[in-house]
């Protein structure tokens, strides 16, 4: 549930009563947990033929099954960050927004007016967004960027913005500002926009979570029946979000 605070304190003058004012409350999000799970089977023909190792790799199919099934689904906070119908807190509200309502009045933008693609100018201007995030009443939150989140297909161009010592895509001799920024790089395959780019705040400073309820469970059994050996795997988590901040990011252009 968000709330505000209090806002900037105002001055009191001698001899006057000392003023109050109230917090406001804004919405909430509810996180409802998924089960997901996956199973096969073996006959007991195929268990006393085996030749190959086919039922080890079998297990090890379904183990790495389990970990993109995590992957793919946290992923939709940023594959899904421009989507107004998949939402935090404020209903109606993307994860990256231009308008996000603000309790005390007001709303800040997360992302550009027009989207672009990722370029020093690009990375400059939302390194500057974050310095300027406010919380609900309107007082500078203080965030710090930390990390760039990109598709592979961004890999190197990410390289040469914050690697370059010079200004990249110049032939003028300027430093290179945004190296001083000391931000870092995260490249996911599981992002599906090839031009969408994410600038995130440090853990602990964005509200992007995957709340777990059950890890993974691998079970193996037989069917006293059929003599089949079973194998199971079954978790239990739900990925989403909060509050925007700590969190500025781009579709591109295309």
């Amino acid at each position: 549930m968000s709330v505000s605070g209090f806002g900037v304190m105002p001055t009191k003058d001698e001899g006057v009563s000392i003023g109050y004012d109230d917090m406001i409350q804004g919405g909430k999000k509810w996180y409802t947990f998924v089960v997901y799970g996956l199973a096969y089977r073996i006959t007991e023909e195929a268990v006393d033929d085996e030749l190959y190792n086919v039922f080890v790799k079998a297990s090890q199919a379904l183990s790495k099954s389990a970990r993109n099934c995590v992957e793919v689904y946290s992923h939709v906070i940023l594959n899904q960050a421009f989507n107004v119908a998949y939402t935090g807190i404020n209903t109606g509200e993307s994860l990256c927004s231009t308008s996000h309502a603000l309790l005390r009045g007001g709303t800040y933008a997360n992302r550009p007016a027009t989207d672009v693609d990722l370029s020093l100018t690009a990375l400059q201007a939302a390194v500057t967004s974050f310095s300027k995030i406010v919380d609900e009443d309107n007082m500078f939150a203080l965030i710090t960027p930390r990390n760039l989140v990109i598709p592979p297909d961004l890999r190197f161009r990410a390289r040469e913005i914050l690697g370059s010592e010079k200004k990249p895509y110049t032939a003028n001799n300027e430093v290179n500002a945004i190296r001083d920024e000391s931000i870092g790089t995260t490249e996911s395959p599981y992002l599906t926009d090839a031009s969408a780019w994410f600038l995130m705040a440090g853990k602990g400073e964005h509200d992007l979570n995957v709340w777990w309820r059950k890890k993974l469970r691998l079970e193996q059994g037989e069917d006293f029946d059929s003599g089949d050996m079973k194998n199971k795997a079954v978790q239990r988590f739900v990925s989403g979000f909060g509050d925007w901040r700590g969190i500025y990011g781009s579709s591109g252009s295309s």
